[in-house]
């Protein structure tokens, strides 16, 4: 299982996978859920392209594929 862990001033952060089934994109490791995981590495990576052009705010954090 995969996620992507976004790192910024704000702190770190791990992407959702289902985010409309759990209401949010980014949440604290302490809230991940098996559920919100990516079962394939490239999915995870699909999905922060996908976040990343529609939110460029993220675009100046540090990511890392993380495996759970």
């Amino acid at each position: 299982m995969y996620t992507i862990k976004s790192i910024s001033a704000e702190g770190e952060y791990y992407l959702v996978n289902h985010w409309q089934k759990h209401k949010r994109f980014w949440v604290k490791k302490s809230e991940l859920k098996k559920s919100m995981l990516f079962s394939r590495e490239q999915d995870a990576k699909a999905s922060l392209t996908k976040l990343l052009n529609v939110m460029d705010e993220y675009a100046n954090d540090e990511f890392k594929i993380v495996e759970v």
